[in-house]
């Protein structure tokens, strides 16, 4: 696509790359605080052929930028999630998980039964439903809300000067602190016996920890994220039920 821009003389075209936190795999930076985070800064180390992919393209925007003068920007962002969110991430697998869970109850009349666990699955009465499968419950990442990124997104595009900025909330969760806030709004308070951990959903080469500093982006696009993770969790559960 950069390319296509130079041969057919469109330099004036405004781009964005949709770069990924997961470029920066097991790397980070700390503060004096001690805090881990990654930034703009922080040292690229991919742990998949994903991010990979997504380290050499982030690598063609700045090239492209500097040699021909396109106004190239690359967000990296750290995960961004929303009701449209794909089930074969984490997040929405858990809330879409919930909403079903609570609907089977609805229809098999959970007052009349107690609940009863077995190895993999709830049983009511003869009645059973599989318990949620995830992996690694400590893999901390940075969620934030998809709309907040996408106003980042267009602002880079609304700047004289292309660059790259990395968008997060700066905060980091664990997937146990997801499930946490998921399970308390839907009105379970111990979300234990409702899953099994699952060794087929571990990553081969896993990324433990991702927190962003979008400082950058705060002070040149004068962005800030809107949405935290506990109004995140409601409105994508409000959205499935």
């Amino acid at each position: 696509m950069l390319q296509s821009l130079v041969d057919l003389n469109m330099l004036s075209v405004k781009f964005y790359q949709a770069s990924s936190s997961e470029m920066f795999g097991s790397s980070y930076d700390i503060d004096r605080n001690g805090v881990k985070y990654q930034n703009e800064q922080t040292k690229f180390m991919p742990n998949s052929p994903y991010a990979i992919a997504k380290t050499a393209a982030h690598h063609a925007v700045r090239i492209y930028r500097d040699a021909y003068g396109i106004h190239a920007s690359s967000g990296i962002l750290f995960n961004h999630e929303g009701p449209r969110r794909g089930e074969n991430f984490v997040t929405q697998k858990i809330i879409s998980w919930i909403a079903n869970f609570k609907k089977w109850l609805a229809y098999t009349s959970v007052d009349n039964f107690p609940l009863d666990f077995t190895n993999d699955h709830i049983v009511i009465h003869r009645e059973s439903f599989p318990k949620l499968r995830l992996g690694n419950l400590k893999a901390s990442r940075d969620w934030g809300y998809a709309g907040d990124y996408v106003k980042a997104m267009w602002l880079m595009l609304q700047q004289k000067t292309p660059d790259d900025y990395v968008i997060c909330t700066g905060k980091t969760y664990t997937i146990e602190d997801f499930l946490d806030e998921a399970f308390t709004y839907a009105g379970i308070e111990d979300w234990n016996k409702f899953i099994v951990i699952d060794k087929e959903f571990y990553r081969p080469c896993e990324v433990d920890y991702l927190r962003g500093d979008c400082s950058k982006a705060k002070k040149d696009l004068r962005w800030k994220p809107e949405c935290d993770l506990k109004r995140l969790v409601k409105m994508m559960l409000d959205a499935k039920l």
